[in-house]
């Protein structure tokens, strides 16, 4: 605990240089980002947010679904235990695969894949962000979804069958109602991982210019390659020529991510 408020305190004390010199005004009550510009001190921190925001749902849609489906196919379909033990080891190794090689594969293969479905001008936007993330996350959740329901008793199974209730039926309205706050959990740790994303999104999302870009709506939003915010400070922390004072604005961004 006492880290922990360390951390939050280093945070706020290396913020004060952005805050003096962009203002409070100009990192939170503005929608204009403009932090390249001397005349100018706007740098909202919620355009970049709202791409992380949009990337976090996005993937968190698709990959949920898929995840606590996927976990509750092989917990309850796979009959063979040894067949059933390699799968999850599978899962496992997928889980701990570097960020860094999703980051390659969106960039040579699953942009341009994205590109040629949706018909696109660019391999690299936001939508192949949300796809590339979801691949990501899957593993994840599946893992976790599993460790819930082991810890779920299948006497419970068992006491709905008895009570005139068909198989799926007492799985989904009865066993995985047991397992909803550990899979409310997987949900957030899977968020977590999205927003702190920094390396696999850095290398296919390049653009920060969000006034343009969020004037030509939602779906101009998602075909563009905006980055969001954790890849914002990861850029622009080591800067050649970011000054005290942009590199404070960075830590109020992390500040406001944190």
């Amino acid at each position: 605990a006492i880290l922990f408020f360390i951390l939050i305190l280093f945070i706020i004390l290396k913020s004060i240089p952005g805050f003096k010199y962009y203002g409070f005004k100009g990192i939170f009550l503005t929608d204009r980002y403009s932090i390249s510009s001397f005349n100018d001190h706007s740098a909202s921190v919620w355009l970049p947010m709202a791409i992380t925001l949009i990337i976090t749902i996005g993937s968190l849609l698709i990959a949920t679904p898929l995840g606590v489906k996927t976990a509750t196919f092989i917990y309850f379909r796979i009959k063979n235990k040894s067949f059933k033990k390699t799968l999850k080891i599978i899962i496992e190794i997928s889980a701990a695969i570097p960020s860094v090689v999703f980051g390659l594969f969106a960039y040579r293969s699953l942009g341009d894949i994205v590109k040629n479905i949706f018909h696109l001008e660019i391999a690299n936007s936001v939508l192949t962000a949300i796809l590339m993330l979801s691949i990501m996350l899957i593993p994840t959740i599946v893992l976790l979804t599993l460790n819930a329901y082991d810890s779920v008793d299948n006497n419970v199974i068992i006491n709905s069958i008895s009570l005139a209730n068909y198989k799926t039926r007492a799985i989904y309205k009865t066993f995985r109602l047991q397992t909803r706050k550990q899979i409310m959990v997987a949900i957030i740790i899977a968020a977590g991982r999205v927003i702190g994303e920094t390396m696999a999104v850095s290398m296919i999302l390049s653009s920060e210019n969000y006034n343009t870009v969020f004037s030509g709506g939602f779906i101009g939003i998602l075909t563009s390659p905006l980055r969001p915010l954790g890849a914002v400070i990861a850029k622009g922390m080591f800067a050649e020529n970011g000054g005290e004072s942009f590199r404070g604005l960075l830590f109020a961004f992390g500040l406001i991510m944190f």
